[in-house]
């Protein structure tokens, strides 16, 4: 049998769907470089202060996740209404 040739929407979330993995690993790059001080406190408390850090890094990434998934649904919704 001959292949099922793709729509012009299933082809848009195909090609969108394949770059998601690359928008996750260029945040993770990011979070990567992150140089985290260490504070002049001493023991337990200077560690806390880098978990808090790192809690609020992934918070930031959490946003960012979400701010993408709507702007996907927004152009597929749109890439739908031209259709």
């Amino acid at each position: 049998p001959a292949p099922h040739p793709l729509t012009a929407p299933a082809a848009l979330r195909l090609g969108l769907l394949l770059l998601h993995p690359l928008d996750v690993e260029l945040e993770l790059l990011a979070l990567q470089d992150v140089a985290v001080a260490a504070a002049a406190l001493p023991g337990a408390r200077r560690n806390a202060g880098v978990q808090a850090a790192s809690g609020e890094l992934v918070g930031d990434v959490r946003l960012d996740l979400a701010g993408g998934v709507a702007l996907l649904q927004l152009a597929l919704e749109v890439a739908g209404g031209l259709l």
